[in-house]
């Protein structure tokens, strides 16, 4: 009888022991579990810090990319507003007038470089229009070394005419601004196509000199 107590007592223990080492086995199997996802989410991890660095780097390279683009638009277009600026001085006193606000924006460092663009556009644009036209315009300038109300006809940018009371002469373009001269045999002819211009005379042609620069 004793006997049988130590066997059943051995039986018990043993089944004991075979339920907790199924137990730990369990537990060993679901933490290998777990390791495997930790794994796997550690190497998706990796994967997509991977192309993350790959895409900052991309977005690096194209920010330095358009930063060169910038400078070297900028660069453009401040050489654009020095000879801009240059060339304000060979505009006709109409144009200047009309384009006073562009000059000082011309000379305004501080623009954004949107601004410098629209107002190098906006000059280049009246400039062109102003080239296209024929222009009437009453001005005060020095002639023979006597200041004299002129009627001024424009032909463009390329020259103008004009008459004065009993004098009449012609304008062009320079370096140091526009240069008058008088001259008394196309006083008729001037006279008649700036009433023609200003409607007041019938709609005729009339020939005048252009006098066509060599270079």
């Amino acid at each position: 009888e004793e006997l049988l107590k130590v066997e059943r007592a051995s039986d018990s223990e043993k089944r004991e022991w075979e339920l907790k080492q199924q137990g730990i086995s369990d537990l060993l199997e679901l933490y290998q579990q777990e390791l495997e996802l930790i794994s796997e989410e550690l190497e998706s991890a990796g994967s997509s810090l991977e192309k993350m660095n790959e895409e900052l780097e991309s977005v690096k390279a194209s920010v330095a990319a358009f930063q060169q683009a910038r400078e070297v638009l900028v660069g453009r277009i401040d050489q654009q507003r020095g000879r801009l600026f240059k060339l304000y001085g060979m505009f006709p006193e109409p144009l200047q007038q009309q384009l006073l606000g562009e000059k000082d924006n011309l000379l305004n460092d501080a623009l954004v470089l949107k601004d410098k663009v629209a107002s190098v556009v906006r000059v280049l644009k009246a400039a062109d229009k102003f080239n296209r036209i024929v222009s009437y315009s009453e001005e005060i300038h020095e002639i023979d070394g006597e200041e004299r109300q002129l009627r001024v006809l424009y032909v463009g940018l390329a020259g103008a005419y004009y008459v004065s009371g009993s004098t009449s002469g012609t304008g062009k373009p320079s370096q140091e601004g526009w240069i008058w001269k008088s001259g008394n045999t196309l006083q008729e002819s001037i006279a008649r196509a700036i009433a023609v211009f200003q409607k007041t005379a019938r709609p005729q042609l009339v020939n005048l000199p252009v006098e066509v620069q060599s270079k």
